[in-house]
């Protein structure tokens, strides 16, 4: 079929870091009121909680009632912390599997409802714990492994450097051995973190496994480790500004250093977070998902795979990938009436061979 003949495009293709960005921010400020209720719907119940345990705390440390009081509601505060965090744990997967599945309706140009993406998340919660699990034992098995070896050379670093006079030069070298050590894991640590970021985005939009996603992940992100890692950075760095922005000027405010030792500077804190927390997470998931797309763009032609969906002629592109079950590309859809104005070869150039 003529692509100029058609009255619509999925407008795929390999995203630049900048363009990346504006994608993320496009999409966000389209769909803010449906993304944010995805996210109240965790970080309200976990943050009353905190809030309150916070609180009971605050009020044992400060009662003047004697030590009865005083332990019972400490006791009580350290209770509430430690369900916060549980709820904190296994809460934030199964929101940000939503808010996954809500941004691929979203870009079909669907409604999703706030019911409908978590009972999908739901279902695949042991997939999504699975990947956290083993993540968590990734990650920090790399790091361990890295600490121990770097700590194994410094030490004998530092023999040798006695026996050939110590002084001084024993002490830079073992110095020098820590730095190196303690970069040398940082690096192991991004690079798990960064070649594993798609594992969560697999079991959503792919529905894997765990262990299937992890590898999922590790394949696609094949070749694009710093590009990732600059992406990942940047995202994060751009979420906090915004957090930045709102949080403290509202915090500086209306005396807020004065109350800070109050249970009411406490709740003022909170409060801040919360929102901040409800108003920009949707950000960082967005941000994800399109790396996610756009690894699966340049690495499998996902693009071609959707457009000849989307014209109706699957045969274009035969030995193609099949789309995750979500069936969601997300990209805008945009008229054709700019289309007269790509060079001939644009279409071919966009995914890499």
């Amino acid at each position: 079929m003529d692509r100029q003949d058609s009255s619509a495009v999925f407008e795929l293709r390999p995203l630049p870091l900048a363009d990346l960005l504006d994608a993320v921010w496009r999409l966000y400020r389209r769909h803010f009121g449906s993304l944010v209720p995805i996210t109240a719907v965790v970080y309200l119940p976990v943050g009353i909680v905190y809030a309150v345990a916070t609180g009971l705390m605050r009020s044992g440390f400060m009662a003047e009632s004697g030590e009865p009081a005083l332990t019972q509601a400490t006791a009580a505060g350290i209770a509430g912390l430690g369900l916060a965090a549980v709820l904190y744990v296994l809460t934030i997967p199964i929101m940000q599997a939503a808010m996954a599945k809500a941004v691929s309706e979203l870009y079909l140009g669907g409604t999703p409802s706030v019911g409908d993406v978590y009972r999908f998340a739901l279902a695949r919660f042991p997939s999504l714990l699975g990947v956290a699990l083993l993540y968590w034992l990734i990650a920090s098995g790399v790091y361990f492994v890295v600490a121990i070896a770097g700590g194994v050379a410094s030490l004998g670093v530092g023999l040798a450097l006695e026996a050939a006079g110590g002084g001084v030069a024993s002490d830079v070298g073992i110095f020098v051995m820590m730095i190196i050590t303690i970069g040398g894991g940082l690096l192991a640590l991004a690079v798990v973190i960064v070649r594993l970021f798609a594992a969560p985005v697999a079991v959503v939009l792919e529905d894997y496994g765990a262990a299937g996603a992890l590898g999922r992940s590790w394949e696609l992100t094949q070749g694009r480790f710093w590009y990732l890692a600059v992406a990942l950075l940047v995202l994060y760095l751009f979420v906090q500004v915004f957090i930045g922005i709102v949080v403290w000027p509202l915090s500086l405010s209306a005396g807020y250093w004065e109350l800070l030792a109050t249970p009411a500077g406490e709740a003022i804190q909170i409060a801040l977070w919360l929102a901040a927390e409800i108003i920009f997470h949707p950000i960082s998931i967005v941000g994800t998902v399109l790396l996610y797309y756009d690894l699966r763009i340049r690495r499998e032609a996902f693009d071609l795979t959707m457009m000849a969906q989307a014209i109706g002629e699957p045969e274009m592109a035969p030995n193609l990938p099949a789309p995750p079950p979500s069936g969601a590309p997300l990209f805008d859809v945009r008229a054709a009436e700019d289309e007269h104005s790509e060079a001939p070869g644009d279409a071919d150039d966009a995914v890499p061979s």
